[in-house]
């Protein structure tokens, strides 16, 4: 038998914060800052259609220039590869390199998000915010299902 922890919304509030600051503060790993981890992890998840800088800036709500901008240093790095459509031109897809995709591996974020789950298909998650989070992915499941792959 589990025992489920009680939190007030100030306990939930503090613990979101402390989750962005783990998310922003570990995308320093590797020399890459928070901006280009999310970058990277977008890029991961996004199916072929949302591979794209307008895309991202669009989920991400930021501009097409910031976008682009971290797009093109990590595209230098050599984490990132721009491959143009050959229907249109002007069309560009963007494809993970085997070097993001090493690094990605050991993404101290996602192995944090990874943290608590259980192995068992159907088991009930007694973490606070989980039933929170499926009542989210349910909502926005077809946001969701337009950038993942």
């Amino acid at each position: 038998m589990t025992k489920e922890l009680k939190m007030d919304s100030r306990a939930i509030a503090e613990l979101v914060l402390h989750l962005g600051h783990i998310a922003s503060g570990e995308g320093l790993v590797e020399g890459l800052t928070a901006a280009q981890w999310a970058v990277l992890r977008y890029f991961a998840r996004a199916n072929r259609f949302s591979r794209t800088p307008s895309a991202f800036a669009a989920f991400h709500g930021t501009t097409r220039g910031t976008a682009s901008q971290t797009i093109k240093n990590l595209e230098t790095q050599g984490y990132l590869t721009r491959m143009r459509s050959e229907a249109d031109r002007r069309s560009v897809r963007l494809v993970l390199t085997d070097k993001a995709r090493a690094i990605l591996v050991n993404d101290l974020f996602e192995r944090r998000a990874m943290e608590g789950r259980r192995p068992r298909r159907g088991a009930r998650d007694s973490r606070p915010l989980d039933g929170r989070r499926r009542v989210i992915e349910r909502r926005h499941a077809r946001a969701i299902a337009t950038w993942c792959a």
